[in-house]
């Protein structure tokens, strides 16, 4: 499994940013919050991924 993400890790990077970017065009689009906090979710998870928690957070 470890040899396929490496393998794999741009592909994977590139999927999970897109799928990102599908969810905030859905939650802007719809008046409700459900699909809102599942784009805050996969927000708060690429931002752990990439290391960026505290001061080096987005805002």
């Amino acid at each position: 499994m470890i040899e396929y993400i490496t393998e794999n890790a741009a592909q994977l990077i590139q999927t999970l940013i897109q799928i990102c970017g599908a969810f905030a065009v859905i939650a802007t689009l719809t008046p409700n919050t459900s699909d809102n906090a599942i784009a805050d979710f996969l927000l708060k998870l690429v931002n752990g991924l990439g290391a960026n928690f505290g001061k080096a957070s987005n805002k």
